[in-house]
């Protein structure tokens, strides 16, 4: 039992790390494939893929399988459009936090870009654990899309700077302004943001 638990986990953990960053292409999943990259079990990858699909990061089809959902135009902005509504609730709503909290600009792990660690440092300030656990999950989601931002929108380093200073210094009507205008500019560039957004390996 012991084993079988830790082969789920790592494979759950291997393949949720593939579908954040795009390793996988859209469309249909092949098991054999799976359990020959995760060197796992049929039973193990099946059961990481049920917990993804309960993430929103794998969709099961009416007509059975896995699939790997595509980010086109209309996903893209209703994904932006709930981080946008997700994000100004956990910036409003910081009186729930339990002590003040330092934003780290570091990343040891080199992964995640400023923002998504950003946006997951709003959500742990709220004290609310479920504005953490939807926050974590949009940011899995948008992973690819905001790969995507950094090869066509110009100066975000300027544009985060700017959100964190305002974060830092509690100003609450000029950081609500600033997050509709994050989200407004994206939303102005969709077609040439999706357009970026890597394919995936074919495999």
């Amino acid at each position: 039992m012991g084993a079988d638990h830790g082969l789920s986990e790592r494979a759950y953990a291997a393949l949720k790390l593939d579908l954040v960053e795009g390793e996988l292409p859209p469309g249909r999943v092949r098991i054999p494939h799976l359990v020959e990259r995760y060197q796992a079990g049929a039973t193990p990858v099946r059961e990481a893929m049920l917990r993804l699909v309960g993430e929103g990061l794998l969709v099961m089809p009416v007509q059975g399988g896995f699939e790997v959902p595509a980010l086109d135009e209309i996903a893209v902005r209703h994904l932006y459009e709930i981080a946008q509504c997700s994000i100004l609730d956990a910036a409003a709503c910081q009186i729930g936090a339990a002590s003040p909290l330092v934003f780290d600009e570091r990343d040891e792990t080199g992964r995640a870009p400023a923002i998504e660690r950003l946006f997951e440092f709003l959500a742990v300030r709220t004290g609310n654990p479920f504005f953490l656990a939807r926050v974590r999950g949009l940011n899995d989601q948008m992973r690819r899309i905001r790969r995507a931002e950094e090869s066509r929108l110009s100066g975000l380093h300027r544009e985060f700077a700017a959100l964190l200073g305002q974060i830092r210094r509690d100003e609450r009507p000029l950081v609500r302004r600033s997050l509709i205008a994050y989200h407004k500019r994206r939303l102005r560039h969709l077609p040439e943001i999706v357009g970026a957004i890597p394919p995936g390996r074919r495999t």
